[in-house]
């Protein structure tokens, strides 16, 4: 056993244990990995924008929206702004991560060409339990059983398999969200690169923690669970992580 997965099973799965299945978790460092219900199906609230992202991230980033921007309340600002506005790809990405903007998610969603269209860039992804299959806030839709999915383990294998130079596009939108819950939410201020999603008894983050020059990939995944409580958790996962490295890291 490495000592990375030793050190997973001796405090990480700890934490995690005491959810059960209502928790889910996948970790890669260094070519080794840790899962716990990796595999299982959860709702992806604000991190199906992160495999959004990765699609977008193929088109020209200079190019202009010029439709109405969708209104949709919940987590959005651009939509509020006044007088009309030809919002840049790269704008519509900035707010979408940046603050979880849901108007201009759905603009991008608009932008690729729909959610079929982008379902089919997901399955070229390799993404396949990963589903985008309702705009944001289309709660209609989510009455009617239809729900943004993901596991833990794709959003991991999706992030781990980019190249460098598409990595380093992704982490430089990700490095802007201005939210800290997450596994970097007892940690400095930049240890984590990231997007966190939640929605009633949901509360997710998926990302690269920075240790050293090193990265850590990352997928955090909860459902009835109180969010206070799985933000503590996920929390206390990144503090855990962090100390391992330091204390690996010192000893050697």
């Amino acid at each position: 056993m490495s000592i990375f997965s030793a050190f997973c099973q001796n405090e990480i799965e700890p934490l995690v244990g005491n959810f059960e299945d209502r928790v889910g978790l996948a970790l890669l460092f260094q070519s080794e990995s840790y899962q716990y219900h990796a595999k299982k199906v959860f709702s992806a609230a604000s991190t199906i924008k992160v495999p959004l992202l990765i699609t977008a991230l193929k088109k020209d980033p200079s190019s202009l929206f010029t439709a109405p921007l969708p209104k949709t309340g919940g987590s959005s600002l651009l939509e509020y702004f006044n007088g009309s506005h030809a919002y840049s790809l790269h704008d519509l990405l900035l707010a979408m991560i940046s603050i979880s903007d849901n108007s201009a998610t759905n603009a991008v969603i608009d932008f690729l060409g729909g959610t079929a269209m982008i379902k089919q860039e997901f399955l070229e992804l390799g993404l396949v339990k990963t589903q985008l299959n309702r705009k944001m806030m289309d709660f209609k839709a989510k009455e009617r059983g239809l729900d943004n999915t993901t596991t833990p383990l794709e959003m991991v294998t999706l992030l781990s398999q980019l190249t460098p130079d598409y990595l380093a596009k992704v982490r430089y939108y990700l490095s802007k969200q201005l939210f800290s819950e997450g596994l970097g939410f007892f940690l400095e201020e930049d240890a984590v690169e990231h997007k966190t999603g939640s929605l009633y008894t949901v509360f997710n983050d998926v990302g690269l923690m920075k240790l050293d020059q090193q990265l850590l990939i990352y997928a955090y995944y909860s459902e009835e669970v109180n969010i206070g409580e799985s933000i503590d958790l996920a929390g206390k996962i990144g503090q855990a992580i962090k100390r391992w490295f330091e204390n690996e890291n010192h000893s050697s």
